[in-house]
C-alpha cells in the first residue's frame, strides 16, 4: 500500500477529508484530523481496497503533515458483496477510532465520494506501473462530505 500523496509533486493540491475535531465526540479540541488514503500498488493483485489512516495533523492544518499521530486505520474493500468500512485489525487503534469509523461510514455512503476513491485506486495502480506518467488531476471532494462533517457535533 502506498499513500496517494506519494504520487503527486505538490501534496497540498490533494483534497483529503479533514475534520476539525472540536465539533466531534471522543476527539481532543486541539486537533484536525486528515483521512489519508493508501492504495495497493502490487501489479499481481487487484484487491480493490483502500486503507484510510486518520491522522491528527494538529490545529494548524495549513501545511500538509501526513505524519502526525495516528488515531485509527480503516480498511474499505469494495471487491466483496459487503462493502462496509471496518477498523483494520492489523493496526493499533485509538479510543477515538470507533467514532471516526462511524463518521467515515457516513462519508463513504456518498456515491460521488465512493467514485473518487475507486478512480484514485485506478490512478495509483497505473502510476505504480508507469512512474514517469504525470498524475492526472485529483477529483474534487464532493461538497456534501463537508456538510456531513459539519453536522457532527458534540
Amino acid at each position: 500500500m502506498r499513500a496517494l500523496h506519494e504520487f503527486v509533486s505538490d501534496p497540498s493540491e490533494l483534497q483529503y477529508v479533514k475534520i476539525n475535531a472540536k465539533n466531534h465526540k471522543s476527539l481532543p479540541d486541539d486537533c484536525t484530523c486528515a483521512f489519508v488514503e493508501y492504495y495497493c500498488t502490487n501489479p499481481e493483485c487487484d484487491c480493490k481496497e483502500a486503507i484510510i489512516e486518520i491522522v491528527d495533523i494538529g490545529i494548524d492544518d495549513s501545511a500538509p503533515n501526513y505524519f502526525g499521530k495516528s488515531l485509527g486505520v480503516i480498511r474499505y474493500d469494495w471487491n466483496t458483496a459487503v462493502c462496509v468500512p471496518r477498523l483494520d485489525e492489523e493496526h493499533e487503534q485509538s479510543n477515538a477510532a470507533p467514532e471516526l469509523l462511524k463518521l467515515y461510514r457516513k462519508i463513504i455512503a456518498i456515491k460521488k465520494y465512493r467514485r473518487r476513491i475507486k478512480a484514485e485506486y485506478k490512478k495509483v495502480r497505473k502510476l505504480a506501473r508507469n512512474p514517469f506518467d504525470d498524475m492526472p488531476p485529483i477529483v474534487d471532494m464532493p461538497p456534501i462530505v463537508l456538510k456531513i462533517m459539519d453536522k457532527e457535533s458534540k
